[in-house]
């Protein structure tokens, strides 16, 4: 399967259910080896005159520590593979090669991980990085919740 490169302003695609109700998986490669999780937490928007995709990803998390090395992530979005997705959610890369149990084909594209089956991959250079601060909620039930 081939990658067609796309403008921003050409993406028709529904950010708010991908993330909420798809769920996506967030990917980085460094030193040679990937790694990805899935998530639920993002957002795509325009900040600093630019389009942009925030990941909430936790500091422990083994693709963190990818993204924090290649300063690059991707972030693809499927129509079904909802086990696949599941499952990596729940492993950890650090303890097996957990793509390897899922039906889901790692492909590279210029040096950043996707996946054939994806409908849409999101090509991610970090910008900023910040450690959530509990302080700042405002409301509450974020923090009883979450």
């Amino acid at each position: 399967m081939g990658f067609k490169e796309i403008s921003t302003d050409d993406i028709d695609f529904n950010f708010i259910n991908g993330f909420q109700k798809k769920y996506c998986l967030v990917s980085a490669t460094a030193e040679g080896k990937s790694n990805t999780l899935t998530v639920a937490w993002a957002q795509v928007g325009h900040l600093w005159n630019r389009p942009v995709c925030t990941a909430y990803i936790r500091p422990s998390r083994y693709t963190k520590e990818f993204m924090d090395k290649s300063g690059r992530f991707t972030v693809a979005f499927f129509d079904g593979h909802a086990d696949d997705l599941i499952y990596l959610g729940r492993h950890s890369g650090r303890d097996e090669d957990k793509l390897a149990k899922t039906s889901l084909h790692l492909v590279d594209v210029d040096g950043d991980p996707a996946y054939e089956e994806a409908k849409l991959v999101l090509v991610c250079k970090t910008i900023y990085t910040q450690q959530l601060d509990l302080d700042g909620c405002i409301d509450e039930t974020i923090i009883s919740n979450h």
